[in-house]
């Protein structure tokens, strides 16, 4: 019990923030209660979230501080039927499970089932998703099959990271946290306008904590972190009606790969540890896993009066590379060692109508291209062969078009049409 009391999380968060605040009024003769319009882009088109028929959920910039949604794997605790864990053995990988659709896998052939997207950026592979949400705005969670407009690999549901855009504010914030465990944890914004129109703002990221188990064979603490990222994003407008935003972004992970605790299953189908504890392992393995990547995006919209059009434009690197011990003992019986490279572009233009008619409609194209190198080494029982998965490449091609007819406050109909090479 002492043991389960030290190793829980407990962290003391000092927060600092200088620049404009928002300050809200109350009438002295009593509170208001005033529902909030919560507007998102779920369907491509900024909608109330009240008329989006989607089975829809909502986390605002604010609501993930109060709340403490520092991952993406936090998100499971604001949301229903949905699982985000770790992937078996990393640190940074992301298993996405909504509604019972998803999978736990690490190579790059297996597509994830849950689509996640960075300022409409598709992220394909679980490893390097478990992204730090700092600089956010809001993250919109949208449950069951997204064939249509989110159709690379959504079958399950689509996950939308919506950063902040510049918006020419002054502004700096910083919160610092500090526990047991040796945690120390730092986010850093600023925010600013140059000149006349080019708004900039930085964000970075530091996530630090020792192990929270301990290795017996090497007298060690193991499933630390150690993460550092930061982001820029400039944005600015030309002529009347154009507006265009570059996001650059950076991460270096040096975590240890995420050791397992042994256990066993006695007669009455209870889990107990082999080592009296859950939070002790062994492994003869010193563990790997480093992570890298970058992405840089541009991103510009152009007003046409009766529609929009938008142009989505990234590339995105990573490298990953890590040796874990998957027996959880101190013989070599079962270890993997994966060394991924990973490179993705891709360009998405969507055009959007603008009007207040009963018919609205949301058109498109996508791109997109993916290369992956995977060496990949079993060890069982002995060391193995190195398999080289090498220049494994995807292409694919899509068009879409998606429209919807109000009759009446309650009753409409929807239209939609993909299609994929």
């Amino acid at each position: 019990m002492k043991e389960v009391l030290y190793r829980s999380a407990l962290a003391v968060a000092i927060v600092t923030a200088l620049g404009s605040g928002n300050v809200q009024a109350q009438d002295t003769d009593g509170p208001a209660v005033q529902l909030d319009q919560v507007s998102v882009t779920a369907q491509r088109r900024e909608q109330q979230i009240q008329k989006t028929p989607l089975s829809l959920s909502v986390i605002s910039g604010p609501e993930l501080d109060r709340m403490q949604v520092a991952r993406v794997d936090d998100v499971k605790f604001t949301t229903p039927n949905i699982i985000i864990e770790q992937n078996t053995g990393t640190s940074s990988g992301a298993k996405i499970i909504m509604r019972g659709v998803g999978a736990d896998e690490s190579m790059f052939t297996n597509d994830p089932a849950v689509a996640l997207y960075i300022d409409d950026v598709y992220i394909a592979r679980q490893n390097g998703a478990m992204f730090d949400l700092y600089d956010v705005e809001r993250i919109e969670v949208l449950r069951g099959p997204q064939g249509t407009l989110y159709g690379r690999n959504a079958t399950g549901g689509a996950i939308r990271y919506i950063s902040k855009k510049p918006t020419g504010e002054d502004k700096l914030a910083a919160d610092f946290s500090v526990g047991n465990l040796g945690r120390l944890d730092g986010r850093v914004m600023f925010a600013t306008r140059i000149g006349e129109t080019l708004d900039v703002s930085a964000a970075l990221l530091s996530r630090n904590r020792d192990g929270i188990m301990r290795d017996l064979t090497g007298n060690r603490d193991v499933n630390d972190q150690d993460v550092l990222a930061g982001r820029l994003a400039l944005a600015t407008t030309w002529g009347e009606a154009s507006y265009a935003t570059l996001s650059i972004d950076r991460l270096r992970e040096r975590s240890t790969p995420a050791w397992g605790s042994p256990v066993g299953i006695d007669g009455n189908d209870n889990v107990f540890p082999k080592l009296g504890s859950f939070y002790k392992t062994n492994t003869d393995a010193v563990g790997l896993s480093d992570m890298d990547q970058f992405g840089i995006a541009l991103t510009s919209e152009t007003d046409f009066g009766a529609f929009s059009w938008r142009n989505i434009l990234h590339h995105r690197t990573m490298d990953h590379h890590f040796y874990m011990d998957v027996d959880g003992t101190n013989a070599m019986r079962y270890h993997l060692e994966q060394d991924q490279s990973q490179k993705q572009q891709g360009y998405e233009a969507q055009f959007t109508s603008q009007h207040d008619g009963p018919f609205n409609w949301v058109a498109g194209v996508f791109a997109f291209q993916e290369s992956n190198d995977q060496p990949t080494r079993s060890d069982i029982f002995a060391r193995g062969t190195t398999t080289f998965y090498v220049e494994q490449d995807t292409t694919a091609y899509a068009a879409y078009a998606q429209g919807s007819y109000d009759f009446n406050d309650r009753l409409y109909i929807d239209a939609f049409y993909r299609i994929t090479s």
